[in-house]
């Protein structure tokens, strides 16, 4: 774990400031009173959020937009050349890796919570954060997405830094920079195979990541539960466990369960969330918070209040009489819960943007499989590359055309022809934007163009 120290810093400069963690870092160094400027590839609604609050963003990278920053924060998802990383390390600018800004920003704090998973981390964080803050804890969040409420950051009180609550994503390992007082393991997949040679190296990597706090561990996920250390407390739905949820169904388009707490039956709760896997969110969210002796009446209201997260079964608004739906849903598991969750599946077309190829590559089976199950209309969009170079072998076409032998389906590569089409088809009533890329545009140019 690194020493960086952030009080010495006067000037930070960011690369990749319209990411969504970094544009929530950027956010916090100026409320700390530092200088803060930086870079993206293209403008976005976090860009343009940041300008708004006064901070200088370039758009394209550039060795000359340094000037006078004294510190440069980037992500292990720019390239080695990237212009202005080398522009740094020639000046001797002091460099810092955003998950060491965000574990030196950790350390300031009484208390830091860090939830980690394959999937569910933004949904699991955001969810206790709304709790946090109806219990009047005033707490720091670094959200991975966008709560809508407030966004992908929060800080109601910087001076006295209480708690604070973060992701601890497993990518290249970054969740090493952080050394939380409470963790939660939401599960483990097979995600992220590029940063480990092999799903046991990352069940390793995340005991060593709780091997210093209290962790909430899901006992339920086959990988998670072969976790050791003597801090663990079991969380789950399937076993006799400490924490659990029971008397589980669904009425009217909601969600309703008991929280068990070491045998006791704290009282019932009722979600907008769909699906199992968000039980298990609202649970370790629930196991935190009482960690926290958060009253079960903040908790349960701040579950029921719960808005969401842009992007989790996001409903977007009606084009020619389709419903559109968002997802971020990037992995076979997370894909598969989502399609079990969709009312109607027939009745639905999913367009699918693979994210980044080498995920194709190590998943392309799952994939399949899974995209195989939809009842209804399929498309495939082009990959969205994020930070790696063009594989045809592992392209969305690739996908595409191992799907197409199996079931119907349609591939684009065109925006402006996958929108012409989704405008026009007329045979499905629902239509779900699916993917962690820039597919999600679509749905807000659909959504835009008929507010016009």
């Amino acid at each position: 774990m690194s020493n960086f120290n952030l009080s010495s810093i006067k000037e930070i400069y960011f690369i990749g400031i319209g990411g969504i963690s970094t544009s929530a870092l950027a956010k916090y160094c100026q409320m700390l009173g530092k200088k803060v400027s930086g870079s993206d590839k293209k403008s976005s609604n976090l860009t343009n959020q940041l300008i708004g609050l006064g901070i200088k963003v370039h758009i394209g990278h550039k060795k000359e937009n340094l000037k006078n920053a004294d510190c440069v924060c980037y992500t292990s998802a720019i390239s080695d050349d990237n212009e202005e990383f080398l522009e740094a390390k020639k000046l001797g600018l002091t460099l810092v890796k955003r998950s060491e800004l965000l574990g030196a920003i950790a350390r300031e704090y009484k208390i830091t919570i860090g939830i980690s998973g394959s999937h569910g981390k933004t949904t699991t964080t955001s969810i206790l954060a709304d709790i946090l803050i109806r219990a009047n804890k005033k707490p720091t969040v670094f959200l991975g997405g966008e709560n809508k409420r407030f966004g992908n950051f929060c800080c109601e009180d910087i001076e006295n830094k209480g708690i604070i609550l973060l992701e601890a994503c497993e990518y290249k390992k970054n969740f090493l920079d952080f050394k939380p007082n409470i963790s939660v393991v939401l599960n483990i997949d097979n995600d992220h195979l590029d940063s480990y040679s092999n799903i046991e190296e990352q069940v390793e990597t995340v005991e060593e990541f709780i091997s210093s706090s209290v962790s909430y561990v899901n006992f339920d996920d086959f990988y998670a539960k072969q976790l050791v250390s003597d801090k663990i407390i079991k969380v789950g739905l399937e076993g006799d466990y400490p924490i659990t949820a029971k008397n589980i169904y669904q009425k009217n388009g909601y969600q309703y369960f008991s929280v068990y707490y070491y045998g006791e039956n704290l009282g019932r709760i009722k979600t907008k969330l769909k699906g199992k896997h968000n039980i298990y969110n609202c649970l370790f969210a629930v196991s935190v918070a009482l960690e926290l002796k958060i009253p079960f009446c903040y908790i349960k209201g701040g579950i029921e209040e719960f808005e969401g997260v842009s992007r989790r079964d996001e409903f977007m608004g009606e084009v020619g009489g389709k419903k559109i739906y968002c997802d971020y849903a990037h992995h076979p598991r997370e894909l598969k819960r989502l399609i079990e969750s969709i009312e109607e599946l027939e009745k639905t077309l999913i367009v699918f943007q693979p994210h980044t190829y080498s995920r194709t590559r190590f998943l392309s089976d799952e994939f399949v499989d899974v995209l195989s199950t939809i009842t209804g209309g399929l498309i495939i969009y082009k990959t969205y590359p994020a930070r790696e170079k063009y594989d045809r072998k592992s392209s969305a076409l690739s996908l595409f055309e191992k799907i197409v032998k199996i079931k119907k389906a349609r591939y684009f590569k065109s925006k402006k022809r996958l929108i012409e089409f989704l405008k026009t088809t007329t045979y499905h009533e629902k239509i779900y934007i699916v993917g962690a890329g820039d597919v999600y545009d679509v749905a807000k140019i659909l959504i835009n163009e008929k507010k016009k």
